[in-house]
């Protein structure tokens, strides 16, 4: 189709979900809840080493708390007590720090995975429809898919029908069974075609 071929983007969406852009919507509806599910078990794993740090460190648990819900405030925040669970924040995480030098590590890793995770539900390109749209906000990536040809053969009731008829023959003649066939298009033998019928096949009359 092409004599080069296309450049893809270094960075997408079907890379981080490692599977190519051509990928049909079922792989890659598989494939977004395979990376949410292996983020969400490296986050469970790491959070259980920092809840036994921080159990070790008395009142780390609710100044965090109380942190995380003072940011949430926003501009209706206390200033002052957000200031002041700061600096309690930061004494008690150097004292986790002193029980697990990656603490701080740990922490950030947790925060990313976070994002990465509401990145990918946020993006919900297993819809097809949104698909569509990322492809074509990174080109060539919509050049690279191909057209879904495939055709419901049961819509037609003419082809519904003849498809029925034809594996309900092929059925009742792989168990020895005769089949009528109204036409060569449902039958698979045609080693008799060549036998003489004594109803089409008579000797000509001699007079």
């Amino acid at each position: 189709m092409f004599d080069l071929p296309l450049p893809v983007p270094a960075r997408t969406l079907y890379r981080d979900l490692d599977v190519a852009p051509d990928a049909s919507d079922e792989e890659v509806r598989w494939a977004k809840a395979e990376a949410v599910r292996r983020l969400e078990a490296e986050k469970s794993t790491i959070l259980k080493d920092l809840g036994r740090v921080r159990g070790q460190i008395p009142g780390l648990g609710p100044t965090l708390d109380e942190v995380a819900s003072l940011r949430a405030a926003g501009t209706d925040a206390d200033e002052a007590a957000l200031a002041k669970a700061l600096a309690r924040l930061a004494d008690l995480e150097r004292q986790a720090t002193a029980r697990d030098p990656a603490y701080r590590q740990k922490c950030e890793r947790v925060d990313t995975l976070t994002r990465r995770v509401e990145d990918l539900n946020r993006r919900a390109i297993e819809k097809p429809e949104a698909r569509v749209a990322y492809d074509r906000c990174h080109p060539p990536l919509a050049l690279l898919r191909l057209s879904d040809c495939t055709t419901d053969a049961f819509r037609d009731p003419h082809d519904a029908l003849f498809l029925l008829r034809r594996d309900l023959a092929a059925f009742l003649e792989s168990r020895g069974e005769v089949a009528f066939h109204p036409s060569d298009l449902t039958r698979q033998d045609f080693s008799a075609d060549f036998t003489p019928n004594p109803l089409l096949d008579k000797e000509p009359h001699r007079g």
